[in-house]
């Protein structure tokens, strides 16, 4: 939120008392539901440089930590939590 207010600050916009920050805890049927829910909301380190994709194998053991450390024990189910910023600015 720190880093979104700083670039805010140096453009034309000002940021509106409605503008907030939402945190959201969502569960998924497995650590594979998540990271398809990352690509259809867009997220990506594409531009980074040096990015690769991950290799089948590293995707695999990604996934099992995050079902070690992210599963509800009583549903099963894995947790995913974001942070939502619903934001209001004008152009000042």
């Amino acid at each position: 939120e720190k880093r979104f207010r700083a670039a805010l600050a140096r453009t034309e916009e000002r940021l509106l008392p409605a503008s907030r920050v939402e945190t959201l805890r969502i569960d998924y049927a497995d650590p594979l539901d998540v990271m398809r829910g990352l690509k259809e909301i867009g997220a990506s380190l594409g531009g980074r440089e040096g990015a690769r994709p991950l290799s089948p194998a590293q995707m695999r053991r990604l996934a099992e930590y995050y079902r070690g450390r992210h599963t509800d024990r009583a549903s099963g189910r894995v947790i995913a939590t974001w942070r939502a910023f619903f934001i209001l600015a004008e152009r000042v």
